[in-house]
């Protein structure tokens, strides 16, 4: 390969001058033209220019490419035939045919479709170079047959194959130069065959909000089609999401009017008590809260009708109660308990867990603070139905309630408490031990762990 400096294009723009005979024709004794060559005796003057005439159609003038065996590089005058541009350091010169220099001023890739049996492909030239005054667009056969084509030539035609294959061809032009039948795709034309979609770019940056798609493609200029209102199933299937619920209009305006059901469980342990499921019950207008431990799920009701007559013990009449749905509530007991009682039942739409969600809050609420008093403490899962227990008890006697400054237990038993006998969950305690239980050799004090609110009374026994 020539050096850049010794680079050589054989196609230029620099016209052949011919000086004129200074003698007069001595048929009309004008100069400029002997009198062989006038052209009243039939013989007019032949004017030759740089134009040419292609052979195949779809190909402007302009953008034909030259098949040039003189030239070290592919070289166009047309700036906006890239799709990426680098500039040279410094202009590079480029030696024509009379030996005068031009300037090459960088390099970058074009793109160009190619005619192979009578259909257009898609490719790309590498390292053309760009140079303002050449006249034409020389393609380089030697940076071809580097890359491991072969070339042939005919009197009418000229080919490029690889693999014995032909990739390109051209055809004889009436100066003798050779016209591959390859043309240039312009950025814009790409732009617009190819990407003209928002679909495609919605698809190709992940499915992202076609709003934020179209800021990348306007921060980048990249031209697409704005006006795409083309539904993405994709999106659809993998994004959907539910319009926030509302708040309930109707809401209960007395205690009893709606009971919240719901279960939690199965637990990862079994309590002490062997149980692992656990139901509570909670009033929507109080907010007053109880709860039962259950070893398994059919016994709901054996646990509602222990909450029905302890709400008719505190005086509330039990109108209607909401639960999802589930089996353990929805089956023949519970509803014969029901209409015993003249209560009404209800039931959220499945996978509805926003209708119920009194009772799904209440159950995060609790759970999440049973979580942190047993981590806290470091004491084991198997203690969480103490910690839920706890939970709750401190809730109904501190937690909101529809009243102003009144706790859910104030309200549902109509009594004043207070909170002066409240310790923290997993407290030490050491109480003494009674001499009758054993002889003198025993600890007379025992390390045991608080695991429930109890009153503020310690009874010390001394020998």
């Amino acid at each position: 390969m020539r050096l850049p400096s010794d680079s050589t294009a054989l196609v230029t723009t620099r016209k052949k001058v011919f000086k004129k005979p200074e003698r007069k024709c001595y048929v009309c004794r004008k100069p400029g033209h002997l009198a062989k060559n006038y052209w009243k005796k039939g013989s007019k003057p032949k004017v030759e220019g740089n134009a040419f005439v292609c052979t195949f159609e779809g190909v402007p003038e302009s953008e034909v490419w030259i098949a040039d065996s003189g030239t070290s590089a592919h070289m166009t005058k047309h700036k906006n035939y890239f799709v990426d541009f680098t500039k040279f350091v410094s202009p590079k010169p480029v030696c024509v045919g009379n030996s005068d220099a031009i300037m090459a001023y960088g390099h970058g890739t074009v793109n160009i479709k190619i005619k192979v049996n009578s259909k257009w492909e898609r490719h790309h030239l590498t390292e053309v170079w760009y140079v303002p005054d050449i006249s034409r667009n020389p393609f380089s056969i030697s940076q071809t047959l580097k890359k491991g084509f072969k070339f042939q030539a005919s009197k009418d035609e000229c080919s490029l194959l690889r693999d014995d294959r032909v990739r390109l061809k051209g055809v004889r032009t009436v100066h003798g130069l050779y016209a591959l039948e390859m043309c240039v795709l312009h950025p814009e034309v790409c732009v617009a065959s190819a990407d003209q979609s928002l679909q495609l770019w919605h698809e190709r940056l992940c499915h992202q909000n076609k709003a934020h798609v179209k800021d990348i493609l306007r921060k980048y200029q990249i031209k697409s089609d704005v006006k795409d209102s083309q539904i993405c199933d994709g999106f659809c299937y993998g994004k959907q999401c539910r319009r926030p619920f509302g708040t309930r209009k109707q809401r209960a305006t007395t205690p009893g009017e709606l009971i919240n059901i719901d279960i939690c469980g199965p637990m990862q342990q079994q309590s002490l008590g062997g149980a692992k499921y656990y139901v509570c019950f909670k009033d929507d207008f109080i907010k007053y809260r109880q709860e039962f431990f259950m070893e398994s799920k059919n016994e709901v009701s054996k646990c509602l009708e222990t909450f029905l007559n302890e709400a008719k013990n505190a005086e509330h009449m039990i109108k209607e109660v909401l639960s999802d749905g589930g089996g353990e509530v929805i089956n023949s007991t519970v509803k014969s308990l029901l209409e015993k009682s003249g209560i009404s039942s209800r039931m959220s739409m499945p996978y509805m867990a926003q209708q119920n969600e009194a009772a799904e809050r209440v159950f995060r609420t609790i759970v999440e603070s049973a979580r942190c008093m047993i981590y806290a403490t470091n004491l084991p899962l198997k203690l969480w139905a103490e910690a839920v227990n706890m939970s709750v008890y401190v809730m109904n006697r501190i937690g909101p309630a529809s009243v102003k400054d009144k706790s859910p237990y104030e309200l549902w038993f109509s009594k004043v408490i207070n909170i002066d006998h409240l310790h923290v969950f997993g407290t030490v305690l050491c109480p003494c031990t009674s001499r009758k239980k054993g002889g003198n050799g025993t600890k007379r004090v025992l390390k045991e762990f608080l695991l429930a609110t109890v009153v503020k009374k310690m009874v010390i026994e001394y020998g």
